[in-house]
């Protein structure tokens, strides 16, 4: 499996990244781990005014990106770890990778850990870690994020919509839950701890996929199509004006 740490902190450079590997052909599996500035996320059936401060984000020079996976609406910055498996469809279930990352800790020594039934992972009675999913032809995306030394009060500053109501287009709402900081509860993990462990764990468990690390060095020229899109205000902001997804 190729394991690719990517040296960009840009949101839209890392979504290229993944959706180059997902849409890859013929699919080569991989683990992809990166660290984003200051961005909100959301997912891709989600309306971002109802989600979001997006004129707070705008003003603060913080990116604003539609992911290609469902799921909810998170935040990076430097203290988040985020992954990314692509792999076969139907190599395993979409709440997998939390699984693997709630192994991973406990071996590092993390107590507490259990993974809710939205595949996110609990460290006591506050989520430490979400994920969502992708399904494309023959392949599966699995992502998410690890708070590590995140600034939480940013977070929750952020993540407050200045909007409560948008008749005909409020997509799927985000489940908003307490969250914490895993260096909170145990600061000598580290970022390089857990993608050390994460790694070694995807080796083991797929011993007959390539194991060899290597950078993002891909031609900027096949990044570009995606890290375009992932730019563009219809993609990013006006896909919300055509939304009309609710919970049941």
């Amino acid at each position: 499996m190729p394991i690719i740490i990517s040296p960009f902190c840009r949101a839209a450079r890392n979504a290229a990244w993944e959706e180059f590997l997902f849409r890859r052909r013929p699919l080569q599996p991989a683990l992809l781990f990166y660290r984003n500035e200051a961005a909100v996320l959301w997912g891709r059936n989600q309306n971002p005014y109802l989600e979001c401060d997006v004129p707070k984000c705008r003003r603060q020079g913080v990116s604003l990106l539609r992911r290609i996976s469902g799921g909810g609406t998170v935040y990076h910055d430097l203290g988040n770890l985020n992954y990314c498996f692509i792999l076969p469809r139907g190599t395993c279930e979409p709440g997998y990778a939390v699984q693997l990352l709630c192994r991973c800790l406990q071996e590092l020594g993390v107590p507490e850990l259990r993974v809710c039934e939205r595949h996110s992972l609990w460290l006591g009675e506050r989520k430490v870690s979400g994920s969502a999913f992708a399904l494309s032809g023959p392949a599966m995306l699995l992502h998410g994020c690890l708070l590590l030394h995140s600034d939480l009060a940013r977070l929750q500053e952020l993540l407050q919509p200045v909007l409560t109501d948008a008749p005909g287009r409020r997509g799927l709402a985000s489940v908003r839950s307490p969250v914490v900081n895993l260096n909170a509860v145990c600061p000598a993990v580290s970022a390089a701890a857990v993608q050390e462990a994460l790694s070694d764990l995807a080796v083991e468990l797929w011993p007959t996929l390539a194991d060899e690390q290597e950078t993002a060095s891909e031609p900027a020229e096949l990044l570009a199509p995606y890290e375009e899109k992932f730019t563009c205000e219809s993609w990013t902001m006006e896909m919300a004006t055509t939304i009309n997804v609710q919970r049941p």
